[in-house]
């Protein structure tokens, strides 16, 4: 199907849904990492966003190694498994078990902002952040420590207002 994103685009290449290819299911509002099986193959000319990254990087003449790592091989390494969130957890633990919690406190004592200590000059959560940077939040940066963009943010987010009327 083509979602609202790509009827935008000028070329729509044929990806691999989720359940036709490997992968890490990161977390999006939760504590856990979820394991993705590959469960069927994917229908006609689609293939997984990684290979269609590397036929493009193929194609362009790169001919760095992790451009040639299988989706696998992504996995294994696009992950700091040695970060102190992954504790306990590794590529194989996810295969067998699914789902692991990464380590980064309970409910009990996981309130890092209970007192304020937020990394601004109050202390205080900002809307407004002056000097904010772009940056890869760990523990997802391995590899990309030498690439942290750095450029500035806009220091307020951006607001639409509602397409209806009141």
């Amino acid at each position: 199907f083509i979602s609202d994103t790509a009827s935008y685009a000028d070329i729509v290449l044929p990806a691999s849904m989720g359940a036709e290819l490997e992968d890490i299911i990161l977390s999006w509002g939760h504590l856990y990492l979820t394991y993705n099986a590959k469960s069927v193959e994917s229908p006609g000319e689609a293939i997984p966003n990684n290979e269609i990254f590397r036929r493009l990087a193929e194609k362009m003449g790169y001919d760095e190694d992790r451009l040639k790592w299988s989706d696998s091989e992504c996995l294994e390494n696009f992950v700091d498994w040695e970060s102190p969130a992954c504790d306990g957890i590794d590529l194989e633990y996810l295969r067998n078990n699914g789902f692991a919690r990464l380590t980064v406190g309970t409910r009990d004592d996981r309130c890092p902002h209970k007192e304020g200590n937020f990394p601004t000059e109050t202390g205080k959560c900002h809307f407004r952040v002056d000097g904010a940077k772009n940056f890869v939040a760990p523990p997802f940066r391995q590899m990309y420590e030498g690439m942290q963009p750095g450029q500035d943010i806009d220091p307020l987010p951006d607001y639409l207002p509602p397409y209806e009327r009141p």
